[in-house]
C-alpha cells in the first residue's frame, strides 16, 4: 500500500492536479487581463489541459508555446466574437433598465448560441489547423451535431458571465471562486467530454493532433 503522500499515490496525484488547475487558471486570467490576448489565451488553456490529461510534464511551457502559436488566429476570431458578446451585453444591460421580455429572450437566445461557439472553437483550434473561417464553421457544425454536449459545454463556461450580467453582487462574492480554479476546471471538464467526438475525427499525433477536421 502506497503512503498518503507518496509520489506514487493517488491523493498526491490529485493534490499535483488540483495545483497545476489553480496555477494554470491564475496564468489564463493573467494572460486575458489585455482583453484582446483572451483568445489565445483559452487556446492555450485547452492545449495545456489536454497535455495535463496525459500527464505530460512542461505544462506552463505548452501553454505559452500555443499561446504564440496561436495568438494571430485565436485573437482574430476572439474579436469578433467579442463584439457579438458586447452586442449581447448591451441588451441585457437594457432588459436590466426596461424589463421587456421580449429583450430577455433575445438576451438569453443569444448567449446560448454564443455560448456553443465559444464553447467549441477554442478547443478545436488548440487541436486542429483550419482556416479561421473554417474553426468557426466547424464550431457550428459540432455545436449542431453533439447539441446536448454543447448545452452541458456552455452552461459550465456561461456560469460566470451570467452571474455577472444579472446577479452581479453574488458574481463580486464569488471572486475567489473564478480566481483560482473555475476557468481551468471547466476547460479540464470539458476537454474530458470532447475527447469522443474529437477521436472520431481523427487520431491526434505528438503535438496534440493539429490536423484539420474539415
Amino acid at each position: 500500500m502506497s503512503r498518503p503522500f507518496s509520489s506514487e499515490s493517488p491523493l498526491f496525484s490529485k493534490l499535483n492536479t488540483l495545483a497545476d488547475l489553480v496555477l494554470l487558471n491564475l496564468l489564463t486570467i493573467l494572460c486575458s487581463l489585455p482583453v484582446v490576448t483572451a483568445g489565445a489565451s483559452i487556446t492555450a488553456l485547452y492545449y495545456t489541459m489536454y497535455k495535463l490529461r496525459n500527464q505530460e510534464a512542461k505544462l506552463y511551457r505548452a501553454f505559452f508555446k500555443a499561446f504564440k502559436e496561436n495568438f494571430k488566429q485565436a485573437t482574430i476570431i476572439w474579436l469578433v466574437l467579442l463584439v457579438i458578446g458586447a452586442l449581447i451585453c448591451f441588451c441585457a444591460l437594457m432588459y436590466n433598465q426596461m424589463n421587456m421580455p421580449i429583450l430577455l429572450a433575445c438576451t438569453l437566445l443569444g448567449l446560448f448560441i454564443w455560448g456553443v461557439v465559444v464553447s467549441w472553437v477554442f478547443p478545436l483550434l488548440s487541436r486542429f489547423y483550419s482556416t479561421t473561417g473554417g474553426t468557426l464553421r466547424n464550431a457550428v457544425l459540432f455545436g449542431t451535431s453533439y447539441f446536448l454536449l454543447s448545452v452541458s459545454m456552455t452552461l459550465v463556461n456561461l456560469i460566470p458571465l451570467v452571474v455577472f450580467l444579472f446577479l452581479p453582487n453574488v458574481f463580486i462574492y464569488l471572486a475567489p471562486l473564478w480566481l483560482c480554479i473555475w476557468f481551468s476546471f471547466a476547460a479540464y471538464c470539458n476537454t474530458g467530454l470532447l475527447k469522443v467526438p474529437f477521436s472520431n475525427v481523427t487520431v491526434p499525433d505528438e503535438e496534440a493532433g493539429n490536423t484539420s477536421p474539415d
